[in-house]
């Protein structure tokens, strides 16, 4: 038995409910598509030597029966997604930025690899929402997100802490180069406004930086020395990037 969940190799099956294959010799071999309410989510492969027409039956209730497993399975996995993804950014939310920032930690300790989480707050956020409304703050948070990760690779984690408080976690970075990054972040920010319906609206975020280097072994450490870098960029007059010292 061989399954395929992927509907993109569907096409030669199609308009057909099965479809008979000669293996080798005497070996007799089905494919059948798994269709569930008129959609093509995968195809069931039978072979054996033994395989007779009158198995197509059985063949086609099973295939159906996979089908529903599959389209199940699917809907798991997306419920699990978006339950740790934060709707407005895309970005993880807190429980799985939490979650997922835990795991590479501890991995990170365990195997003395470098890693760094940086905190962003969005600079004078209230003023936006005063001014223009909290529907326009959300659109500004989302873009500033979205700015964000185009300076990220595949393997950082990124959430939204809370509110218009974002954080980062860089796999494989020291705090030397997680300060790179920040700054790489921080101007590609600051350098644009944000257009709502026509309207700019600038925008800047403070960023402070840790890393595991500085004796840290745990999440709790991390982010407790990363947001105690933020508060350092604040009270430097905001816009800037800040570590421990």
């Amino acid at each position: 038995i061989a399954i395929k969940a992927f509907p993109e190799v569907l096409s030669p099956f199609r308009d057909s409910l099965l479809h008979e294959v000669q293996v080798s010799g005497l070996t007799r071999g089905f494919q059948l598509p798994l269709v569930l309410e008129d959609n093509n989510v995968g195809i069931l492969g039978l072979w054996g030597d033994t395989l007779i027409e009158n198995d197509m039956d059985a063949a086609t209730i099973f295939a159906s029966q996979v089908a529903v497993a599959i389209q199940k399975s699917r809907l798991y996995d997306e419920v699990q997604r978006l339950a740790i993804t934060d709707d407005l950014t895309g970005f993880l939310n807190r429980r799985g930025l939490l979650q997922s920032a835990k795991r590479e930690v501890e991995r990170a300790v365990r195997f003395h690899h470098p890693l760094s989480a940086m905190m962003f707050d969005v600079d004078d956020f209230k003023r936006v929402n005063d001014e223009h409304g909290h529907l326009t703050g959300d659109r500004v948070l989302k873009a500033i997100a979205g700015r964000i990760n185009t300076c990220l690779r595949e393997m950082d984690i990124a959430g939204r802490y809370g509110g218009e408080e974002f954080m980062v976690v860089l796999l494989e970075c020291d705090e030397e180069n997680a300060c790179q990054i920040a700054e790489r972040i921080r101007r590609c920010v600051v350098d644009e406004p944000v257009v709502i319906t026509g309207i700019g609206i600038p925008v800047s975020i403070s960023i402070g930086v840790a890393g595991l280097e500085k004796g840290i072994k745990s999440l709790s450490r991390l982010i407790k020395s990363a947001d105690q870098a933020l508060y350092i960029a604040k009270n430097a007059g905001k816009n800037c990037v800040a570590t421990l010292k």
